[in-house]
């Protein structure tokens, strides 16, 4: 009897060293994983070359979940390098919050955008690995149902609690206008008098989306660069001098700021819920 238990013991040691060498080399490729695309966004580019991956880059102006994406799991890496208990409880901790968050991510981009980015679903798959593998092995099972029941609360959530935000066209510039907004009939109307393409979107259509991006006026432009890069312009003057360059260059313009976002200053413009300006 008491062999059997030494060799059941011995079994779960294996097992569980086994479990942990796993988990070390998921974190390492979690870590070259984001590396490798914050790389590519300082260069312009991204892994993910979907509207779904651009549509996250729009949120995400200074690239914050990347950053993050590297701290937890190089944390996870660490903790399971080290074997420490209290690390190994911290590291059970990290994935279970990490799990939650993801029912958030997820959720926001199943029912908010109807976009996948697929960089995103990678990192996503790799954290949900990381979980059960760390779930499989831990001997608090409490901060893994915790996690399970958290991800599956946020997941709901976003879907009962749904602002569904419509996907703009970025083939060419989009301008957002009001009917009754002169500045936004100015800009319109320079656009096609110097035959330039644009997409057109009321802003009533895209309301969730402006609110989100923290603009209270319009005319707006938005515009796609480098496939990833979004650049976005506020106020008739801007956005016809920005024309005026396309016009000149007849070519897109690239800006040199490695920033995803470019707000400017307004100039001519009616806010949104006074519409009805000089």
């Amino acid at each position: 009897m008491e062999n059997m238990r030494i060799k059941s013991n011995t079994s779960q040691k294996i097992s569980r060293s086994v479990i942990n060498y796993i988990i070390l080399i998921v974190s390492l490729a979690g870590i070259i994983l984001t590396l490798t695309e914050i790389y590519l966004n300082l260069k312009g580019t991204s892994i993910c070359k979907t509207e779904g991956c651009t549509v996250v880059h729009i949120f995400d102006i200074h690239n914050t979940l990347n950053y993050l994406g590297i701290f937890i799991f190089s944390s996870i890496f660490i903790f399971s390098l080290l074997k420490n208990q209290r690390l190994l409880i911290l590291r059970s901790l990290i994935l279970s919050i990490c799990v939650i968050v993801e029912g958030y991510f997820i959720g926001f981009q199943a029912w908010y955008v109807k976009e996948f980015c697929h960089f995103c679903l990678t990192v996503a798959g790799f954290i949900f690995l990381l979980f059960f593998l760390d779930f499989l092995s831990s001997k608090h099972k409490t901060i893994g149902l915790v996690g399970i029941t958290g991800f599956i609360s946020l997941l709901i959530s976003t879907y009962l609690v749904n602002m569904p935000l419509i996907s703009l066209n970025l083939k060419y510039p989009v301008i957002i206008y009001q009917k009754n907004c002169p500045h936004c009939k100015a800009v319109i109307k320079y656009a096609k008098e110097n035959q330039i393409k644009i997409n057109t979107y009321e802003v009533k259509k895209v309301y969730p989306l402006i609110k989100i991006l923290k603009f209270d006026s319009i005319p707006i432009l938005i515009y796609k660069v480098n496939n990833n890069k979004i650049f976005v312009i506020n106020g008739e003057k801007e956005i016809k001098d920005w024309l005026k360059t396309k016009i000149r260059r007849k070519a897109s313009f690239i800006p040199n700021s490695s920033e995803i976002l470019f707000p400017f200053e307004e100039g001519g413009a009616c806010r949104i819920d006074q519409p009805n300006c000089e």
